[in-house]
């Protein structure tokens, strides 16, 4: 089944309600995996210094943390950031220092 169809449209002013002063560090972000953290789960927030946070609680069964590991190692221009999600993912960018290290000895983070 694709599990896509069963989420619900939001409206432009069910979003707006989403919106959000809480947000996590990069830092903090291992939180939003906990079943009992409610400040910001979909939606999103701009920080004090400008940043914005965007939060989406994407479950994905049978995908492991090295999948995504080795998928973000992978993925390193807009091409393949579509594959991910072609409707949503419409492009994506990476720094100079990031595309000067080979796929292989790229590190998480």
């Amino acid at each position: 089944t694709n599990k896509l169809n069963e989420l619900p449209s939001l409206s432009a002013e069910e979003l707006q309600q989403k919106s959000s002063d809480k947000y996590l560090s990069i830092l903090q972000s291992n939180k939003i995996l906990d079943p009992e953290f409610e400040d910001l789960k979909i939606g999103w927030s701009r920080s004090q210094n400008g940043m914005l946070y965007i939060a989406c609680d994407t479950k994905m069964e049978n995908c492991s943390g090295k999948m995504l590991s080795w998928w973000f190692r992978f993925c390193d221009n807009t091409t393949k950031y579509k594959w991910w999600h072609p409707i949503d993912h419409l492009e994506g960018t990476w720094t100079k220092e990031y595309l000067e290290v080979a796929e292989k000895d790229r590190v998480d983070g």
